[in-house]
């Protein structure tokens, strides 16, 4: 698993810069053949994967690093 968050991350950043379609279907297909991800898994991870965002912790920012995106009933 720790190897596969840095691989998660670097296609990540690559699946969010693709503009085109051809180029965002390319992607994914390069991520299941690396990881062996389910088509559909690998998309919500890659769409939501390594993203910084900045939240309060008892009134403080703290940047957290999101892994994947929750769904609705993720909370």
């Amino acid at each position: 698993m720790k190897e596969r968050k840095p691989v998660v991350r670097e296609f990540a950043v690559h699946y969010r810069a693709a503009n085109t379609r051809p180029e965002k279907s390319k992607v994914p297909d390069d991520f299941i053949t690396t990881t062996g991800y389910n088509r559909k898994y690998a998309t919500g991870i890659l769409g939501g994967g390594g993203k910084t965002k900045i939240l309060r912790l008892y009134g403080k920012p703290v940047k957290a690093r999101i892994s994947h995106k929750t769904g609705k009933r993720g909370l």
